[in-house]
């Protein structure tokens, strides 16, 4: 028969459910009280195969480290970082001629905590919902597209939802807001059919912008 709903008394039951549709262990959820920690997901969903999910692109799996939990940095990020920074090397230099010996870093720690948020910092995070917010509801015609990758574990799509529906917009502004998420993670775009997807919509929501006139 049917099973019993679990009540507040039953909060164990609540969470083996959680566990099974999320894939972990049970014991894992409850340890963690349903708040699983990026990097524990990562770890914990495939570890009976031995694999490690990438934090940056959940859909790529790969052999897990030992600890797993250990790992000090993602390889999918890594891999696309390395891509990245020869890219840029070569276009500043064959094309636009520049000449510099400075090293370029697709991500500067260094440089990052030092930047001074207007709102956060670099621990914490600052939020843009306010920001965004305030925007759609004082800029004439103010239109915005959010674009996601699905299955992004560092920045997940699913909190930009969340927090996208708790923006206090009325329905006629609401329908100016997009939310768009494509097959890949984090840099969505490093997958062809994703970044072909990506294209289409951004062309034809900056060729309605324009259609739409000042």
């Amino acid at each position: 028969g049917p099973e019993p709903a679990p009540g507040p008394g039953r909060p164990e039951a609540l969470l083996g459910r959680l566990a099974d549709h999320i894939g972990l262990a049970p014991d894992v959820v409850i340890r963690h009280g349903a708040k699983i920690p990026a990097e524990e997901f990562a770890a914990r969903l495939l570890e009976a195969e031995g694999r490690l999910l990438s934090l940056y692109d959940a859909s790529i799996d790969e052999p897990a480290p030992h600890p797993a939990a250990g790992r000090t940095r993602d390889s999918r990020l890594a891999r696309i970082s390395a891509a990245v920074t020869a890219a840029f090397n070569d276009e500043i230099r064959t094309r636009l001629g520049v000449t510099t010996d400075l090293t370029y870093h697709v991500l500067n720690r260094r440089v990052g905590a030092q930047w001074s948020w207007e709102n956060g910092d670099w621990g914490g995070g600052p939020g843009a919902a306010e920001n965004l917010e305030r925007a759609m509801k004082t800029v004439p015609g103010m239109t915005a597209l959010i674009a996601h990758g699905l299955y992004d574990l560092v920045t997940p799509y699913f909190a930009t939802r969340f927090l996208a529906g708790q923006l206090d917009l009325p329905a006629d502004l609401r329908r100016r807001l997009t939310l768009a998420t494509y097959e890949g993670g984090h840099m969505f775009y490093s997958h062809t059919a994703a970044r072909t997807a990506f294209t289409a919509d951004a062309r034809r929501f900056y060729g309605e912008m324009v259609d739409a006139g000042p």
